[in-house]
């Protein structure tokens, strides 16, 4: 049923094939962002040391609120919300938190309801020509 569903929204989402997926790295993300931020290379973040606030976010940048907008107009009947995922590390407690923005877009369909959240930083945007 996992993989009907996802065939679904793959189809209902196809209009937005040009924004990136938002995907569930955090131990990754976080990892690269401290061993930036500290210059220290040999930090290590595993999954059970990340710890994950997401909220909607109540601020955004012209580049992400156009996104939001663009998403509007292209399902107009789902609801799309930006949402800020703040990681932090339990482990380095002390560190950075990163903040990674996305922009999740649910629509019903039938009986279900579909969800799809998009990557959306200046940074990826400006990679696909938003």
């Amino acid at each position: 049923m996992a993989e009907v569903i996802e065939g679904i929204t793959d189809q209902v989402f196809a209009v937005n094939s040009r924004l990136a997926l938002y995907t569930r790295d955090g131990a990754e993300r976080l990892q690269r962002f401290l061993r930036e931020s500290t210059a220290t290379n040999d930090l290590v973040v595993t999954p059970s040391d990340v710890a994950v606030r997401s909220v909607h976010a109540v601020k955004a940048t012209a580049t992400q609120w156009a996104v939001v907008r663009s998403l509007q107009s292209l399902v107009p009947d789902a609801t799309v919300v930006l949402r800020e995922h703040v990681l932090s590390s339990k482990r380095h407690q002390d560190s950075a938190s990163l903040t990674v923005f996305g922009v999740l877009v649910t629509k019903p369909h039938g009986p279900f309801v579909l969800r799809r959240e998009y990557v959306v930083d200046d940074l990826h945007l400006a990679a696909v020509g938003s």
